[in-house]
């Protein structure tokens, strides 16, 4: 099927390449469906583009590649609802790019949870933590002075 994305233009998906989130994602409870596109040839980001709404596009990243120690404890209510096991799961996070892009934000909050192999996805929100979301993409390494 064609689809006309907010960053790529008109794009040839696959119906098996479609993400259902059934409950939608916080704030967009009605945009259920969608694809996820390579953004840079690295495959550091994509974005999590809408199949109904063309506007509708987020950036995502994996947050261990900026944030290694990420972690969080998946409840089971949660991967019994999406219907998968632990080890099928893909973590995502939303990226806020700003200009200069070095000054870009990730959400750590509200990792977007996905079993790519069902087409499934779910973002949770972690309340009992400390991360937030608009944490620092890159991370500010500390320089030692001489």
């Amino acid at each position: 099927m064609k689809l006309t994305t907010k960053y790529h233009g008109e794009q040839e998906i696959e119906e098996k390449d479609i993400i259902t989130f059934d409950e939608g994602i916080p704030g967009f409870p009605n945009e259920q469906k969608f694809v996820l596109l390579l953004l840079t040839d690295d495959q550091s980001f994509f974005v999590l583009q809408s199949v109904k709404t063309t506007n509708l596009a987020f950036v995502v990243t994996s947050p261990f590649l900026t944030y290694p120690d990420y972690e969080f404890k998946l409840d089971d209510e949660i991967v019994e609802s999406l219907g998968v096991t632990e080890e099928h799961i893909t973590v995502f996070s939303i990226v806020t790019a700003r200009d200069p892009f070095e000054e870009s934000t990730i959400n750590l909050q509200a990792p977007l949870i996905v079993d790519m192999k069902k087409g499934k996805g779910k973002q949770i929100i972690l309340n009992q933590t400390n991360y937030q979301t608009r944490t620092p993409l890159f991370p500010k390494v500390e320089s030692k002075g001489e």
